[in-house]
């Protein structure tokens, strides 16, 4: 089967953002070391509760299906789509709210289960940071949604079905690299 790195399209124009100043500490990221929060599965405390997130408002401002920084955040047409490929996915409501505008759109503050799937030709450097990317198709098994275990950097990957679904469907904001796989 084949596989995608799937991320946030960073060529995007005006895409909303959040305003750090106002995330609950729980899920504020240390912007000297990394701008996302991870926000891992086993984290279920998180999910317990919904979260109502302040924009930085903008006439101009986007809303993409996929966020990424500061948080992982999914569209609800989006999280429709995991939820029905990948049974290790946990998610809450999340609202992105312009007070300036008027404007609340409902996100989904999410995490799919890590998997230990990389392969031995894999390269990494010494702080965990990935330089060649090689994952391992039995170590995957039957996943369709997951994140690379091991890694410093977060890394979200999807099956060639999720992402034939997303593109059938013209999702906004994500990039789709597809991955070696031995």
């Amino acid at each position: 089967m084949e596989y995608f790195l799937f991320s946030q399209d960073k060529a995007m124009n005006h895409v909303v953002s959040l305003d750090y100043r106002y995330l609950p500490k729980q899920l504020k990221p240390d912007i000297e070391i990394k701008l996302t929060t991870d926000i891992r599965w086993s984290d279920q405390a998180i999910f317990e509760q919904c979260y109502n997130f302040r924009v930085i408002s903008k006439d101009s401002n986007m809303y993409p299906d996929y966020l990424y920084q500061p948080l992982p955040l999914l569209s609800t047409r989006m999280k429709e789509i995991f939820e029905a490929y990948e049974q290790y996915f946990s998610s809450t409501a999340a609202f992105l709210s312009d007070p300036v505008l008027k404007i609340q759109e409902v996100y989904w503050l999410f995490a799919v289960r890590e998997q230990d799937c990389l392969d031995e030709s894999a390269e990494l450097f010494p702080n965990r940071l990935l330089k060649k990317m090689v994952l391992n198709k039995k170590k995957i098994g039957t996943r369709q949604i997951f994140m690379i275990d091991g890694l410093l950097e977060k890394r979200l990957v999807v099956s060639l079905d999720v992402a034939e679904s997303l593109l059938r469907r013209s999702m906004e904001g994500i990039v789709l690299t597809p991955v070696t796989v031995v």
